[in-house]
């Protein structure tokens, strides 16, 4: 994108030379033909019709995308810290009584050393899980198929605001390993061993 970009940059500056040498005297020759004036009309020509272009572009593609993308920011920066506490929220019935409930989302080793040492069968004391399908690890299945519709709308509505890397991320975090291995364990009414 950025070769593309300096490709239409430069020829917007040869089209601006072309125009002020041409058009106006402005810049100097480069040089002289039998036939100048044919050669000199084509390019003003060209140089005039690739201005036109660029900026018809500018004022019907790229400053409503650019409006619109600033406007929308705010609104994909809290949906974004939104799915972050829904992926915190997902830890709190994992805390024990000596647990902090300050835990960060964002401190991986924490968050594994929490998952590692919990007894995924035990029930969830959150009171928001139907009783009989509240097991840490039933509660934790359902909340994560949440977080992956979440998701999936959310990029589906806001893909083209989004970022390459906001969109890997978000890709990575509804396709996670875990997640298949922990839905056959559910479905399959397993017991888990630590």
């Amino acid at each position: 994108m950025k070769r593309i970009n300096f490709i239409l940059l430069m020829l917007s500056v040869i089209c601006l030379y072309a125009i002020g040498q041409i058009g106006f005297g402005w810049f100097w020759t480069i040089g002289s033909s039998d036939n100048a004036d044919q050669i000199n009309q084509v390019f003003i020509n060209l140089s005039y019709s690739y201005i036109t272009g660029a900026l018809v572009y500018f004022l019907t593609i790229a400053l409503p995308k650019y409006i619109e993308h600033n406007k929308l920011q705010p609104v994909i920066n809290t949906k974004i810290e939104n799915i972050g506490v829904m992926l915190n929220n997902m830890l709190v019935g994992f805390y024990q009584e000596s647990d902090s409930t300050d835990l960060d989302i964002k401190n991986i080793a924490a968050c594994q050393a929490l998952l590692e040492s919990a007894d995924w069968n035990q029930t969830n004391s959150l009171p928001i899980y139907k009783t009989g399908q509240n097991k840490l690890c039933e509660t934790f299945k359902s909340d994560f198929e949440i977080i992956q519709e979440d998701i999936t709308k959310f990029i589906l509505c806001y893909k083209s605001n989004l970022s390459t890397e906001q969109i890997k991320l978000l890709e990575d975090i509804k396709s996670a390993e875990f997640y298949q291995i922990l839905s056959v364990i559910v479905d399959s009414r397993c017991y888990i061993h630590k």
